[in-house]
């Protein structure tokens, strides 16, 4: 068993762990401690949105496409037009 463990009071424990633990073991207590002083634990303040870039026609084989990148999300979607008599399936039974 850890010291820390040992300690007795939960304060002490929460005081003892180095920083990843604690957002794992005390996921609410981590992210108050940064709403306290109006920051997110990557240190942007609170209205601030990550980076962001759009590039469109990404994707030379398609009709439309967009990649959207958004701090470390991405994001790829492409449209491809119907050129050989399309069928909606509204127009059919399913």
């Amino acid at each position: 068993m850890a010291a820390a463990a040992l300690s007795g009071t939960p304060a002490a424990d929460k005081a003892s762990l180095d920083a990843d633990a604690f957002r794992k073991l005390y996921p609410e207590d981590y992210f108050k401690s940064f709403l306290q002083d109006d920051l997110r634990p990557d240190g942007r303040v609170l209205g601030r949105a990550r980076p962001t870039s759009i590039g469109i026609n990404t994707i030379t084989s398609a009709d439309g496409s967009a990649l959207v990148k958004q701090g470390d999300t991405m994001v790829c979607s492409c449209v491809e037009a119907c050129k050989h008599g399309c069928m909606n399936m509204r127009d059919h039974d399913v």
